[in-house]
């Protein structure tokens, strides 16, 4: 019974012993527990501020360190593998924020980007909206000219026409008058050996004569020139253009020939290049008068040979005064006719004050001369590159104030 005792005695002490080193045990568990807690909520802390988990919420960060306690206490886990735990738990939450920060870096990239390619491409739409107004405008300008060229074709076309058929026309109506002409010389010389018929003779030279004479008419008409040439003023451009080529030269044989063979009754000669100069150079006082005040000169055969010597004398020089020679063309009482000769369009110089055109100055002088004169009419010879679309237009246009021709040699 004794022994039973001392046995039971010594399994108590035995428990005793083991419970009190168990207990023991479990503190320096528990010690070690709270150490390591400590440690990780510093640590936690420390990595916490640096990814901004750890904010100024006390009560956050109070509930974020029990939430970990929890997970110590509740799963009996060993301090190490709770340090464990929670490492990864960091590192999870570092990585986290990286990729947040990576992900808000490539979003502010991805914006900039945005902003970029949307002012490219507005850029791009006005360049290609100019780039298309500008193309539509050079279609425009392309269109138009295209529109000139031919108009311009059309009139050099017809004024070539009209030339050709003049040409022909007056070649064969000056060889009728050259034939006329030669009977006529044929017949003064039978009169002269043959005095017996002279009668009859004298009757046939009248009448060759007065063909002659009807050539100039015809003349007239086949240049197509209306109204009356009974007072001509033949107005000459002489300025230094007129030396291209053989315009002078044509300019001064037509002029010759027409004073010859049109029927003008009276007549002067009006030569302009810087200035002006009237032929015969009796008429020339080299005063400025108003229209309709000076007389022309009675175109007989003396006058003629003058007009025409004095104008084989002249050689050209100068500017391109129109306007000038115009005006002093007007000064002249009863004109029938004024016949400009020119191979260009006319300087500004000397144009009147309220017009900035000289062409327009002389369309308003040309309608001021008519209003006087409505039975007068101003035509126009181009002489040269009268083919040219400005100068083209205006001899036509001048001719048209004037209710004249337009000739083109």
């Amino acid at each position: 019974m004794c022994d039973l005792l001392l046995l039971l005695f010594a399994v108590g002490l035995v428990t005793a012993f083991l419970s009190m080193k168990e207990v023991a045990s479990g503190k320096k568990r528990e010690q070690e527990g709270e150490r390591t807690v400590t440690d990780l909520k510093d640590r936690l802390a420390e990595e916490e501020k640096k990814v901004g988990i750890w904010t100024t919420s006390a009560a956050h960060n109070q509930a974020l360190i029990k939430r970990y306690e929890d997970l110590f206490v509740g799963t009996g886990l060993t301090p190490d593998e709770v340090r464990g735990k929670l490492d990864s738990v960091a590192k999870v939450m570092v990585d986290a924020e990286e990729a947040i920060a990576a992900a808000d870096d490539r979003a502010k990239v991805a914006e900039v980007d945005r902003v970029r390619a949307t002012t490219d491409a507005e850029s791009a739409a006005k360049q290609a909206t100019d780039a298309q107004a500008a193309a539509t405008k050079a279609v425009e300008a392309a269109t138009k000219a295209v529109e000139a060229a031919d108009a311009a074709n059309t009139l050099a076309n017809q004024a070539r026409e009209e030339k050709a058929t003049a040409d022909a026309t007056a070649q064969r109506e000056r060889k009728r008058a050259e034939d006329a002409v030669a009977r006529a010389k044929q017949a003064e010389g039978m009169l002269g050996t043959q005095q017996g018929e002279n009668s009859g003779l004298t009757d046939e030279i009248k009448k060759l004569n007065d063909v002659v004479a009807g050539a100039a008419g015809i003349n007239k008409e086949i240049l197509g020139i209306p109204g009356e040439m009974g007072n001509v003023v033949f107005v000459v451009d002489r300025s230094q253009s007129m030396k291209d080529g053989d315009r002078w030269e044509d300019a001064r044989r037509t002029v010759t020939s027409w004073i010859k063979h049109l029927p003008v009754k009276k007549s002067a000669l009006v030569l302009f290049d810087s200035d002006v100069k009237v032929v015969p150079a009796a008429l020339d006082n080299g005063r400025t008068t108003e229209f309709n005040t000076q007389e022309l000169l009675e175109l007989n055969e003396e006058n003629r040979a003058q007009m025409s010597s004095e104008l084989e004398a002249m050689s050209p020089q100068g500017a391109t005064q129109t306007l000038k020679g115009l005006r002093r063309a007007m000064q002249f009482k009863d004109l029938d006719a004024i016949i400009l000769f020119t191979d260009g369009a006319p300087d500004s110089s000397g144009v009147v004050a309220d017009a900035s055109d000289p062409r327009e100055a002389i369309y308003n002088l040309v309608d001021q001369w008519k209003k006087s004169h409505p039975e007068g009419r101003v035509h126009t010879v181009g002489i040269g590159d009268y083919f040219n679309r400005r100068m083209g237009e205006f001899l036509v246009k001048v001719a048209q104030h004037g209710d004249g021709t337009f000739i083109g040699r």
